[in-house]
């Protein structure tokens, strides 16, 4: 099933297909083990990107209410925290085991 070769031919010839430790689909990362620790850099670090806004709201001399700044988490962070979160599952099932 799996070869020591990186490139394989398909039956048709007409382009080669290449091997791959990692693969992304809908910006859900899957490596070859299945161990998901690639989704979860992918995740922690886009939510990461996202909280400094929530820091500026909640610093604003206006001051933004509380429900506000909930919704906006909900709506801005925690959807990319929730987005594929199944690979993020086992993966901490697959670390647990280890």
């Amino acid at each position: 099933m799996f070869g020591a070769a990186h490139l394989k031919r398909n039956s048709s010839r007409r382009y080669l297909l290449l091997h791959n430790d990692v693969s992304t689909d809908l910006d859900c990362i899957l490596d070859n083990k299945l161990k998901g620790s690639k989704h979860v850099e992918h995740v922690v670090s886009k939510a990461r990107k996202r909280l400094p806004i929530l820091k500026r709201l909640a610093g604003a001399k206006w001051r933004c209410e509380k429900a506000t700044l909930n919704i906006t988490y909900k709506t801005y962070a925690q959807a990319v925290l929730n987005y594929c979160n199944e690979v993020l599952v086992s993966a901490l099932n697959s670390l647990g085991n280890d």
